[in-house]
């Protein structure tokens, strides 16, 4: 892994189906696989059924996305990720700060924080 592209680290917390949308990727992607297209075709592209309680790892460079929830219920994952990019691992004085990181508060710098989910 680069610095440029963290890896997806996710624990789910319930099972993700084709009806509530799955995770889908676009195997080989890191190796200069042409992206998706706009409207988010693509002919290499899998959905991954995944159950609760798993933990998926995977190049933060792999195109991915969600499928559209069908379903009347929600779906919730823990979702991981690195600072590295935010901040210099040499200066972690609550002083500095580089331009991706000026808006970030030091709660999330710090590694904590959280991202509400959004409905398809």
């Amino acid at each position: 892994m680069t610095s440029s592209s963290p890896p997806g680290i996710d624990q789910l917390v319930d099972d993700f189906t084709p009806e509530n949308g799955a995770t889908w990727m676009v195997p080989g992607a890191t190796s200069g696989v042409a992206p998706p297209t706009r409207s988010g075709s693509t002919t290499t592209a899998s959905s991954w059924k995944i159950r609760r309680g798993d933990i998926i790892v995977f190049h933060g460079a792999t195109w991915h996305a969600s499928g559209a929830n069908r379903t009347e219920r929600g779906r919730m994952i823990l979702w991981g990720s690195s600072a590295a990019l935010l901040r210099n691992r040499s200066r972690t004085d609550s002083g500095w700060r580089s331009p991706k990181s000026s808006r970030a508060p030091d709660k999330r710098l710090s590694g904590f924080g959280s991202q509400s989910g959004l409905r398809t």
